[in-house]
């Protein structure tokens, strides 16, 4: 445990914890009190050193924090992206401030819009599936909004654009999530983006068929980003990542919150509003395979070669001489929605809600493996115009 490997700074910790919460309870405000509960929960799990309570008392910290309601919202340890059997807690700490201004109001109002739409679609689709019913609480009691952050720890390292926590499904299925959008890191990762998009595709391209997009952003978060982090919920029962196996269900999960909101979407979008939506996901995944060989973002790796698969196939992304082209034409969007939803219904779904390992098995081998033009030409010019920069 951290308190045994590193003894004089968690005592530091859990001494200053101790004094905050006792100021705290000492505070007249109704939110005090659930600080207080939260941040004694979150002190006894930090500075324990005996790693057999380590899980009821982390879990004990997920439960007080859902009780925390206000527009200040402490983060702590709940996930890890470099252990995919969820049992390390990394040292990971943030402060964030719900945002309802600006483009953040438009944002939020648009996070609800689509989280009430996605469930509606599920709803109708699914409703003869146990997983969904179990689901669909959690997914409308999450709690999800723009927030403000000031970050410690492992996120200084990795800064998610979109968080749905905590991890745990019993805690989730009972008390409900919050989703945290970071809209900053949303507009930092497009810079990074359309770099990438102008290596594949050129200046011209990206000015005309990307910078062209006033709502590229604000769909981004409102409505990937947003709807990704409530799909999370779907399907999800309290052993499905047990029955799944570890292993799998974190290579699975990632891909299955992508491909929920990219299913629901055009049930509810226009269609030159599907197209704005598809760039920017488009444009995220590129991004993605361009972080192949870091293994922590493996699940985002996965999801991406799925979807750029499905592009590739739908004729949206094709090479010529004069290089590669993105092509939303009617039909060719068309045909991208209509084999996304035939997937969805036939392969990932039965996944989940039969909680099967050998389905997820084959589904992992079969959906996501490289198509040859994916490997050999996007991935290969993709890499190359890294080198030459």
């Amino acid at each position: 445990s951290y308190a045994e490997e590193f003894p004089e700074e968690v005592n530091a910790i859990g001494a200053t914890i101790t004094q905050m919460t006792e100021e705290l309870r000492e505070v007249d405000h109704p939110e005090s009190i659930f600080l207080a509960d939260y941040y004694d929960a979150f002190g006894n799990a930090i500075t324990s050193q005996f790693p057999m309570e380590h899980e009821e008392l982390w879990k004990l910290v997920d439960q007080k924090w859902m009780k925390v309601s206000g527009r200040m919202q402490p983060i702590h340890p709940m996930e890890s992206y470099v252990d995919p059997n969820g049992l390390l807690v990394e040292p990971d700490l943030a402060l964030s401030f719900r945002v309802d201004r600006a483009e953040a109001a438009s944002i939020n109002e648009l996070t609800e819009v689509t989280k009430g739409n996605m469930i509606g679609y599920l709803s109708d689709k699914y409703n003869d599936k146990e997983s969904l019913q179990t689901s669909v609480g959690p997914m409308q009691a999450s709690i999800a909004g723009v927030f403000v952050s000031q970050l410690a720890g492992r996120r200084l390292d990795f800064r998610p654009a979109g968080q749905n926590i905590p991890n745990r499904s019993d805690v989730r299925i009972k008390d409900g999530v919050k989703i945290f959008l970071d809209s900053e890191a949303i507009h930092q990762r497009w810079l990074v983006q359309r770099e990438i998009l102008i290596k594949m595709f050129g200046e011209d391209v990206v000015k005309e068929q990307f910078d062209s997009e006033p709502d590229l952003i604000k769909f981004a978060a409102g409505i990937h980003v947003a709807g990704h982090e409530v799909a999370h919920n779907a399907f999800v029962q309290e052993d499905t990542r047990d029955l799944i196996g570890a292993g799998q269900y974190a290579q699975i999960e990632e891909h299955k919150a992508d491909t929920t909101i990219i299913a629901a979407a055009p049930e509810w979008l226009e269609l030159n509003e599907q197209k704005t939506f598809l760039k920017a996901i488009f444009a995220g995944e590129v991004r993605s395979l361009s972080l192949k060989h870091d293994d922590s973002r493996k699940p985002y790796y996965n999801s991406a070669v799925f979807i750029i698969n499905n592009m590739i196939e739908a004729g949206m992304v094709f090479l010529d001489k004069q290089g590669w082209h993105y092509d939303d034409g009617d039909a060719k969007l068309a045909t991208f929605f209509k084999n996304i939803r035939n997937v969805m219904t036939t392969e990932l779904v039965p996944v989940y809600d039969e909680r099967d390992p050998e389905k997820a098995k084959a589904y992992i081998e079969k959906n996501f493996k490289l198509s040859y033009i994916l490997e050999e030409h996007f991935e290969r010019d993709l890499f190359l115009s890294s080198l030459k920069k």
